[in-house]
């Protein structure tokens, strides 16, 4: 959209299952967007082709965020509890790292600015329960 004219600006069509998750990368060339199926697509702006298929949660994905500068890495987050750092810069193969979860489900992302920390947000029932 653009937000000072109210106008949509461009739509971007792939995938199959609701989306549940969206982000536009620091430098303003990539949109990373995630599924109710768990599928991420990394998006060209300018072009709205997909540059990258990622298959790698079993369930939703709640939330995405891009590393800052360069927007070399997208971190990713779900109701599978997991959650996922992809190497999706310019000539990236989407590379996968799985990060130790606490077995709840992962609502948010979100890196920190020099891109050293990496946030997470989780809730897990049966700790609510206990209370």
């Amino acid at each position: 959209w653009d937000v000072t004219q109210g106008d949509c600006v461009r739509l971007f069509k792939g995938h199959t299952s609701p989306l549940t998750a969206v982000a536009v990368s620091a430098c303003g060339k990539m949109l990373a967007t995630g599924s109710d199926s768990g599928e991420l697509l990394v998006w060209d702006i300018g072009t709205s082709q997909v540059l990258l298929s990622l298959k790698g949660h079993t369930g939703a994905v709640h939330s995405v965020d891009f590393s800052r500068g360069d927007s070399r890495l997208l971190a990713s987050g779900g109701q599978d509890g997991n959650i996922k750092l992809w190497e999706v810069g310019a000539g990236a193969s989407g590379k996968e790292t799985n990060l130790a979860t606490r077995q709840a489900v992962v609502h948010r992302v979100k890196f920190s600015r020099t891109n050293l920390l990496l946030a997470a947000g989780a809730y897990h029932a049966e700790e609510k329960d206990k209370k």
